[in-house]
């Protein structure tokens, strides 16, 4: 990342408030895995880090890139005591059942879900806003043996139809069960929705995109469960993710920005004789 002097010296002030949640520094570096001396520099402001340890630091206290180079007010108040990092599952606070679910789902998805890991822009009809595509940013990630994944949506002002702007950040977990990957989230400010996504696994090795359906609630007052057939277009391992966040929007379904290739893996499909809304796999050329 390119920064200015004020975004790095936010990133000082954002981490020392980080730590602040925790015992000691030196209980922060153990779980990172981060030299104690290389950290301290960190939040002196000497030195910014690099991509690789900027990851394992925004993955590790749960926050995004680009939420920890605001300044320290902003980030105050996306950043409380009540929403510190989720810490690795406490198995053994678990009913002993419900353990062996959890542990069996973590070994079978360790070494599957490893060439999915990175990040994606996601395409998916809107329900709060009938005939708009959101156009979204994803990045899936290893830690402690699981896979998770944050997902932003940055709602900008870039349709006419569409008067307001909006963003929201969303935490979870992603499974893979005979061949299906399954993803749930919760939205991480307000608590307020869960959305489980399953997607159809791309086993060709020049296109790492995926396409599936995804089941939620609208953002509106209304709250209705809505489905849309979904596709993650992958971006790489490393990314701009500021640039990136900037392509994201509300796109209304007949603008030229979103491509047929994109419309076509994501536009409701007739019903099959069942009623079922079911999805195959599409990939994008």
């Amino acid at each position: 990342m390119e920064l200015n002097n004020n975004e790095s010296n936010n990133f000082s002030k954002n981490l020392k408030l980080l730590c602040s949640y925790y015992k000691s520094i030196s209980d922060v570096c153990r779980k990172t895995n981060i030299n104690r001396q290389q950290f301290n520099r960190y939040l002196n402001g000497n030195t910014f880090p690099s991509y690789s340890n900027l990851k394992i630091i925004c993955d590790f206290f749960g926050v995004d890139q680009e939420e920890i180079i605001k300044p320290l007010d902003e980030f105050k108040k996306i950043i409380k005591p009540s929403n510190k990092a989720l810490e690795p599952i406490k198995t053994d606070d678990l009913p002993e059942e419900l353990k062996s679910h959890i542990i069996s789902l973590k070994n079978s998805s360790k070494e599957s879900l490893k060439r999915y890991c990175g990040y994606y822009y996601r395409y998916m009809l809107s329900g709060s806003f009938p005939g708009n595509i959101v156009k979204s940013l994803i990045n899936i990630y290893e830690k402690d043996g699981f896979y998770y994944y944050w997902h932003i949506e940055n709602l900008q002002n870039k349709n006419t139809s569409f008067k307001k702007s909006s963003y929201a950040r969303y935490n979870g977990i992603v499974f893979m069960i005979a061949e299906r990957i399954y993803m749930i989230e919760i939205e991480s400010k307000l608590k307020s929705t869960i959305s489980e996504t399953i997607m159809m696994p791309s086993y060709q090795h020049a296109n790492k995109n995926i396409s599936g359906i995804t089941c939620y609630s609208t953002s509106d007052i209304s709250h209705q469960p809505a489905s849309s057939r979904v596709l993650y277009e992958y971006m790489g391992e490393k990314i701009n993710i500021r640039a990136c966040l900037r392509e994201c929007s509300l796109i209304a379904t007949d603008s030229p920005i979103i491509s047929n290739d994109v419309k076509n893996a994501i536009f409701t499909p007739n019903l099959s004789p069942t009623g079922t809304l079911l999805t195959n796999q599409y990939q994008v050329e």
